[in-house]
């Protein structure tokens, strides 16, 4: 059987641009930035849960 030419397999499977300043920049400085934030939501949490913080 032969593949064919717009089959899934037969794609190449990096289709980030090479030299991409949003792939190589901004997503993992968004992605660290929003795990802070993640982050500081979850201590906020737990800091109203235990009595610590009053809101």
């Amino acid at each position: 059987m032969e593949r064919e030419k717009n089959s899934p397999k037969a794609r190449p499977s990096n289709r980030m641009p090479e030299n991409s300043t949003l792939y190589e920049k901004i997503v993992p400085t968004l992605l660290v930035v929003m795990a802070v934030v993640t982050v500081g939501l979850i201590l906020f949490a737990v800091g109203v849960l235990t009595g610590l913080v009053t809101f």
